[in-house]
């Protein structure tokens, strides 16, 4: 098969064992050497199986470390050329622009090969990360459960009842957070939607009225004072300065704190929802995702990436890294997004960077 050397260009065609690629996805890529035997390029000591992001950034590196030779050969500062916060997608530039010279891939290649312990390195960090879990206000999950003392109960419930962001009914308090954008709101309705048929329950869903936020916390009024329930650090200060905004001085009596980031699993792609997901809610989060302001994409919304020249390859990124999760997902047997509708409503078919 016909290989192209991400940050170089140069294509080789050079004979791979099927059996190296039997677990391979869309988009995968190869990390490791190649050796002319008989006259044919063949796989060195082994090849490792990168999904594209991972190629990517595995990538970047190699460009810093010839930069960093041929700066340190020639005494001068070599140009960088990089996309930025978004890191570039090597991946897609690799089919579509000229290759290196045959002395640049040289160079290249001899970084790649003493590099190489620092790409496996590199590698073996970035998938022995943990996620970092946070929450709808991006502060750092932490789950606490605390019992809060105050002098005039009457006055602090008075307080929360006047609060925008506090829902009184009787002993129970509501804390309310923002509200769920179009994706979330779809994809959650369509989650629970499907957990409900799965158990033999087609009853309709009774919507709240107004606006669908999400919940910050909890508290509850007892015979000891606050029962509070929240999921950050952040959101216990903020809401013990809440309660103190009257001059009242809350005391905290008790407090359990729980890190959950060894005990959750990882959230489904494209799904609000922790665990494997629907396929109702794959194709709910589908059908919004393309109207969703992401970082990826330097803020743009997929659609307005698709139709920006300059943009299109890091959406054309971000699409075959997803492609690459579907493939996976169904060989795990789990629902996964239908890539292939996103990519013809979005007018970004998979030819058009090969």
């Amino acid at each position: 098969m016909w290989l192209t050397e991400l940050v170089t260009g140069v294509k080789r065609y050079a004979a791979i064992p099927t059996e190296l690629l039997q677990h391979a996805s869309r988009w995968s890529v190869l990390l490791g050497g190649l050796v002319a035997v008989d006259g044919t390029w063949r796989p060195g000591a082994g090849m490792l199986l990168l999904r594209p992001r991972e190629a990517d950034g595995a990538a970047d590196l190699v460009q810093q470390l010839t930069y960093t030779v041929a700066s340190t050969a020639s005494g001068r500062r070599a140009p960088h050329r990089g996309g930025g916060d978004l890191g570039e997608p090597h991946g897609v530039f690799a089919s579509i622009t000229e290759p290196s010279s045959p002395e640049v891939a040289r160079v290249v290649s001899m970084v790649i090969g003493s590099g190489m312990p620092q790409l496996l390195a590199y590698i073996a960090e970035v998938r022995d990360a943990q996620p970092k879990l946070v929450n709808t206000d991006k502060y750092p999950l932490c789950l606490i459960k605390a019992t809060v003392a105050v002098d005039d109960l009457a006055a602090v419930t008075t307080r929360l009842v006047e609060h925008a962001e506090f829902d009184v009914d009787g002993d129970t308090i509501t804390w309310w957070g923002r509200e769920l954008d179009s994706l979330e709101r779809e994809t959650s309705l369509a989650e629970v939607r499907a957990m409900l048929k799965q158990r033999g329950k087609d009853a309709e869903l009774t919507e709240p009225e107004g606006a669908r936020r999400w919940l910050r916390g909890s508290i509850t009024i007892s015979a000891e004072g606050l029962e509070v329930e929240v999921n950050s650090r952040e959101r216990f200060e903020r809401l013990l300065t809440v309660l103190g905004a009257g001059g009242t001085a809350p005391r905290v009596v008790n407090k359990l704190v729980i890190d959950p980031a060894q005990d959750m699993s990882l959230p489904h792609v494209g799904s609000v929802l922790p665990g494997p997901g629907s396929a109702e809610a794959s194709e709910a989060w589908r059908q919004h995702w393309p109207d969703q302001q992401l970082p990826a994409l330097g803020g743009m919304t997929p659609r307005r990436a698709a139709r920006s020249e300059a943009r299109k390859p890091w959406l054309e990124a971000l699409l075959r890294d997803m492609e690459h999760n579907a493939d996976r997902l169904e060989r795990q047997g789990s629902p996964a997004a239908d890539i292939d509708s996103l990519r013809a409503e979005l007018a970004m078919p998979a030819t058009a960077f090969t």
